[in-house]
C-alpha cells in the first residue's frame, strides 16, 4: 500500500506544473476575453459549459459583465445529485468553475 502512495504522490508531483499551467492558461483566456468584450461595450456575458453536473448548473447563465456568477462563500449544487456541491473559495466572473473545467464565457 505505501508503494502505490508513493507512486501515486510522484506522479501528481510530476504533472502538477503542467495541469497548473494548462489550468492558469485556461482562466486567462476567460479574462482576456471579458476584456475584449468590454473594449466592444458588451453589457451582458452568458456562462458556456456543462460537462459535469457542477458546470451544468451554470450553463447558460446571464450575467452583466463584471458581475460574479458566483461568490466567494457560496454553493454549486451539482445537477445530477451524486457529485458533492462545490463550496466556492474566490468569487467567479468567468470560468474555469474548478479545476479542469473547459467553461467559458460568451457575450450574451
Amino acid at each position: 500500500a505505501m508503494a502505490a502512495i508513493s507512486e501515486r504522490l510522484a506522479s501528481w508531483e510530476e504533472n502538477k506544473a503542467n495541469t497548473t499551467g494548462q489550468d492558469q492558461a485556461f482562466e486567462a483566456g476567460n479574462a482576456l476575453a471579458l476584456f475584449g468584450y468590454r473594449q466592444r461595450n458588451v453589457t451582458v456575458v452568458v456562462w458556456m459549459g456543462g460537462d459535469c453536473p457542477l458546470c451544468e448548473r451554470l450553463n447558460g447563465t446571464r450575467q452583466r459583465i463584471g458581475s460574479p456568477f458566483v461568490s466567494e462563500g457560496d454553493t454549486v449544487e451539482a445537477t445530477d445529485g451524486a457529485t458533492a456541491a462545490l463550496a466556492v473559495s474566490r468569487t467567479i466572473r468567468h470560468g474555469p468553475l474548478h479545476g479542469g473545467c473547459d467553461c467559458t464565457v460568451m457575450a450574451g
